[in-house]
């Protein structure tokens, strides 16, 4: 009887141990952490449209990137269309290229993250419009100059917004003349190339680019020019410095240093010889 009563007692512990256990699981799994995505829309004309996701999260050391995130791309209409699906980098950036075809007058596009096992269920959305954005470069004796052009879907010149004209650099463009045009009654800027502008091989990209706008996002239209001076290569990588991987160490810095170990070497090998001659006589 008494052991009756003692299996009955431990089965009791064990349910109440069990159902404390189950408790702490399911409070675990449902205090995910919030997330936040940013999203921003870029157009280059004659190429590519993409939207650029960012995910990041509120850690002890404030905001954080949020890596290697799931994420599907929907675009929203009277029909929901499943345009694709990717990950973020370890840095919590993604880069999702839109179909071709797929951008129209007006856009609404929306990120969403499901069971994740680490962040809560997020859907972040992006409302843009399509605009045209050309470019042209002329070039003649005396001048050189950009003409470009800013206009909606139907053909209504876009008055007074400011484009940004640049040189193509490696890490950020350089402004050519003022920071920025603002556009005129026919959505035109005019912009004339004063300076001369070097590069290694003699040629250039220069850039047109209306920047983070609120309904029409990046957009950006590049031209090829072949009127810039040529550099001059500067680079050592061929050369023996004292910068150089070990293959191409200077001549001097092998030479010297060893003829001074083989200088010190040289004197113990005497002191042995005489010590050993001391020994023997």
């Amino acid at each position: 009887m008494k052991t009756r009563n003692y299996i009955k007692s431990f089965a009791s512990i064990l349910m109440i141990v069990a159902f404390i256990g189950s408790s702490f699981v399911v409070n675990a799994q449902e205090e995910k952490q919030s997330l936040s995505v940013g999203l921003t829309y870029h157009k280059i004309a004659g190429g590519d449209s993409f939207l650029k996701i960012s995910t990041s999260f509120k850690g002890e050391d404030g905001w954080q990137d949020a890596a290697i995130v799931p994420f599907e791309v929907v675009k929203i209409g009277d029909d929901e269309v499943l345009l694709g699906s990717g990950s973020t980098d370890k840095h919590g950036k993604a880069k999702f290229v839109f179909p071709k075809g797929i951008i129209t007058n007006e856009n609404s596009i929306e990120v969403r993250i499901v069971d994740h096992p680490t962040y809560e269920d997020t859907a972040e959305m992006l409302d843009f419009k399509d605009v045209n954005l050309t470019a042209e470069l002329t070039v003649n004796e005396n001048t050189k100059q950009i003409t470009a052009t800013l206009k909606d879907v139907d053909g209504n010149p876009i008055v007074d917004e400011g484009l940004k004209v640049q040189v193509k650099r490696l890490f950020k463009g350089l402004n050519v003349g003022d920071d920025a045009y603002y556009t005129d009654e026919n959505g035109m800027i005019v912009v004339d190339i004063e300076e001369e502008y070097k590069s290694f091989d003699g040629n250039l990209i220069f850039e047109v680019t209306l920047e983070e706008h609120d309904e029409y996002g990046t957009v950006k239209v590049q031209m090829p020019a072949d009127f810039g001076i040529s550099g001059t290569d500067l680079s050592t990588f061929d050369d023996r410095t004292m910068w150089s991987p070990a293959n191409k160490t200077p001549l001097f810095m092998l030479i010297f240093p060893n003829l001074v170990l083989l200088g010190i070497i040289g004197v113990f090998v005497y002191l042995i010889m005489n010590l050993i001659k001391i020994s023997k006589s």
